[in-house]
């Protein structure tokens, strides 16, 4: 057992939870408050680090599972892939 269950457990516990739900909603609060905070001081670059880094975090701490990285990855890449091109540069 290493501390980043211990800490789920106390978060989900606080909650009224389980550890498992305790460890999405720390992680949830990791990836947020890392994308947030690096898309502030480094731009778009920036934010795109903070994601990955905080869902690496996330991951490797144990409190989300693998799966649900993967998913994850998907939907940001779908989304990069489909997003609207510029405004101006596309049929009215």
């Amino acid at each position: 057992m290493t501390v980043f269950d211990d800490v789920a457990g106390a978060m989900g516990s606080l909650i009224g939870g389980d550890a498992a739900t305790g460890g999405w909603i720390l992680g949830l609060v990791v990836v947020v408050s890392l994308f947030v905070i690096l898309l502030i001081a480094g731009g778009k670059d920036g934010g795109l680090a903070g994601l990955g880094v905080g869902l690496g975090f996330a991951g490797l701490s144990g409190w989300w599972p693998i799966w649900s990285l993967f998913f994850v990855l998907v939907v940001i890449l779908f989304a990069w892939w489909t997003r609207p091109q510029a405004a101006g540069s596309g049929p009215v």
